[in-house]
């Protein structure tokens, strides 16, 4: 079979006048397509209480007795092509007498090889087990050809991860082949992985500021809770980097109440803004308050002539970037050298980066 399957994608690409000919070849002629039409007509017909519950549709009804070879069914979701393809396996069996074994029905959905399998199996007074080979998915069908060969295997998600984990482990050193792998992640990745875990954890990206302060439950590597992922992703960087900070100290600098995201050393302060001018506004947080908070805070610092590092939440959708950026300021401020992270390291920074 695979050697079949290699001199087919093996051969030369058809000229135009081969496929043609093809074309010409498989045509049905036009007095034998108006016969063919007569013939299902009469079939409709014969078979009409077993199509009774097609009603008047016409199309569906040719769909499930044509003697056709090849049936092309075009129609779009939830207009019945499941149901048709189920009739017409009932139909080849029960006024056929087509045997169950020389029939496989194959479509797109476990749920669709469901609905298929429940209908028929009551229909036949057959057990839905008995049917396994029959209706297949096309993925189904691929594992179960792909089996018979005995140095073919099937891996879970978890073997699979194995494998994945371990090439980048041997490739770690490789700078091209890491570049091109964190690159795929956050072009083609991060967002999704990153709406789909916000939905599911019930934690948020950002903290809901200046409206409420959410609760302090997100984990960072060095212990301290703190009240977004953004801020958790920021606060393993400076913990790497070996940098001291503290969450959300209150200065003694300004007569209201001001709780900074990150305090380092050398009165040296960083904000992460979930908001700024060109961000679009998405529900809970009230952009344009934000904005006017996020001005109060900035002119605060700038009044009492502190060192502010601002942080935008786009901004966490490239760690390597950000890396590189605020190694270079705090590099300036703090008169520190720092040490680079490896892009592997820098995934682990990040609980999104390594469900990619």
């Amino acid at each position: 079979m695979f050697k079949g399957l290699g001199n087919f994608f093996r051969k030369k690409v058809q000229t135009k006048d081969t496929l043609q000919k093809i074309s010409v070849k498989n045509r049905i002629k036009p007095k034998n397509r108006l016969s063919v039409i007569a013939q299902e007509k009469r079939d409709i017909k014969k078979y009409k209480e077993f199509l009774v519950e097609l009603g008047d549709n016409l199309e569906q009804k040719r769909g499930v007795i044509s003697d056709s070879k090849r049936i092309l069914v075009l129609a779009g979701a939830g207009s019945g092509k499941t149901k048709v393809l189920t009739k017409r396996f009932l139909h080849l069996v029960k006024n056929k007498k087509v045997p169950i074994q020389n029939i496989l029905a194959i479509t797109f959905t476990n749920e669709a090889v469901n609905e298929m399998k429940t209908r028929i199996a009551k229909e036949l007074g057959m057990e839905i087990e008995n049917l396994r080979q029959n209706i297949k998915t096309f993925h189904s069908l691929g594992s179960y050809i792909l089996g018979q060969d005995e140095q073919f295997d099937i891996i879970d998600d978890s073997q699979q991860r194995g494998i994945i984990e371990n090439l980048m482990q041997t490739f770690c050193n490789n700078k091209d082949v890491m570049q091109s792998m964190y690159d795929y992640i956050k072009d083609n990745l991060l967002e999704k992985i990153k709406n789909e875990d916000n939905k599911k954890s019930g934690f948020p990206q950002v903290k809901l500021k200046p409206i409420g302060f959410g609760e302090k439950k997100i984990m960072t590597k060095a212990g301290v809770t703190v009240r977004s992922k953004s801020e958790r992703d920021i606060a393993n960087f400076l913990t790497s980097l070996e940098i001291k900070w503290e969450y959300e100290k209150p200065v003694p600098w300004v007569n209201v109440p001001f709780y900074p995201d990150f305090t380092l050393e050398n009165d040296i302060y960083i904000e992460h803004w979930c908001y700024n001018k060109d961000t679009p506004e998405f529900n809970l947080i009230d952009k344009k308050r934000y904005l006017k908070h996020r001005a109060w805070k900035e002119e605060q610092f700038k009044k009492h002539g502190k060192t502010l590092i601002s942080i935008e939440e786009d901004e966490m959708l490239d760690l390597q970037k950000l890396q590189e950026r605020l190694r270079d300021e705090l590099k300036l401020l703090d008169k520190r050298e720092f040490v680079q992270k490896n892009i592997l390291e820098l995934l682990g920074l990040s609980p999104i980066y390594t469900k990619s």
